[in-house]
């Protein structure tokens, strides 16, 4: 039996790694052997972490962080290594990859290819699923020039998040999503809860345009503090609500009034930050922000007033396109 790769990509806070937790949980249901390559633009990863937590004690379930960087653009041999990996993992018989969310499909394809020519004989390509936010991709789209071509060549998308789009979002994104991917099935979901055979037995019949030479993460930028005290979550949610610059937070903090360290999750829009209890061991808590003009210094300085107890130095690294500053 062929050993199935499927790809997942969306924006920033889109759902994505909900969506993989989700398929995991189905094919771990279902029997089946599932190697996970979670790719990360921060020094630090937090995604592959938090499944990593969750899933990590399943014999079923082996996760492979790459961090550091974009699939796309900055980590294209380390994708295609990754990938030949996790194939040749012995009885692995599927591979989920959930790229970055300012990875374009195209160009991730192009790395997938590579791994897949050099495993023809027993691995294939799978189902390839964006997930779209429906509340907030207006928006988004305009702040991310890849966005007009980062869902060409899916086969699935995912418009998440409807419960919290206005009737005319969720209409205007659901039209974007058929000319963004004209041969893709479009599925409406809250909280990415799907039908996740349908989706898995989704074949890859998609064209897409290829390696378009672009750069997806042109004008982002990343910023990851170490964190060594409890944060105030309410002077938190207040500050990034002020930083308009900033897309995306998250990380694994302790909060105050809170037991053990906590995943944090926040996107442009949201109203409140997401609290996720984190099982693993951390010796010093971190977060990553995501944006474009990012005022850092200012950040940083704000992320310091946000700590629960005394004022404490925090350390940070700027990872711009792959060259840390």
């Amino acid at each position: 039996m062929s050993i199935v790769v499927h790809v997942v990509v969306g924006f920033l806070g889109s759902g994505k790694t909900t969506l993989i937790e989700r398929l995991v949980r189905h094919l771990v249901g279902e029997g089946r052997q599932v190697a996970l390559v979670v790719n990360e633009m921060a020094d630090l990863d937090v995604d592959g972490a938090s499944l990593h937590d969750t899933h990590g004690h399943h014999d079923q379930v082996s996760v492979l962080g790459l961090a550091g960087g974009c699939v796309c653009c900055d980590l294209g041999e380390e994708l295609v290594a990754a990938l030949d990996r996790q194939i040749r993992r012995p009885g692995v018989d599927t591979v989920l990859l959930e790229t970055t969310g300012l990875a374009a499909l195209p160009q991730v394809l192009a790395g997938v290819r590579r791994a897949l020519e050099a495993n023809s004989e027993h691995a294939r390509l799978g189902s390839c699923i964006g997930v779209l936010d429906a509340a907030r991709f207006p928006e988004q789209e305009r702040r991310w020039p890849a966005a007009k071509v980062h869902l060409d060549g899916a086969d699935v998308v995912i418009l998440n998040h409807v419960d919290e789009a206005t009737e005319e979002n969720r209409r205007q994104v659901l039209q974007r999503a058929r000319e963004l991917a004209p041969e893709a099935a479009i599925i409406e979901a809250v909280h990415a809860r799907v039908d996740c055979a349908a989706i898995l037995d989704t074949p890859h019949l998609a064209k897409d345009a290829g390696d378009l030479g672009i750069d997806s993460v042109e004008g982002f930028a990343q910023t990851t503090f170490l964190v060594k005290r409890p944060v105030d979550l309410s002077k938190l949610t207040s500050l990034v609500r002020r930083h308009r610059a900033i897309d995306r937070l998250k990380g694994i903090v302790r909060v105050d009034g809170r037991d053990g360290p906590q995943v944090i999750q926040w996107s442009a829009g949201s109203r409140e930050i997401e609290l996720t209890p984190y099982r693993g061991q951390v010796a010093d808590g971190f977060v990553v922000a995501i944006g474009r003009r990012v005022r850092w210094e200012r950040f940083m300085d704000g992320l310091s007033a946000c700590l629960a107890r005394r004022r404490v130095t925090t350390h940070r690294v700027v990872v711009d396109r792959g060259n840390v500053h």
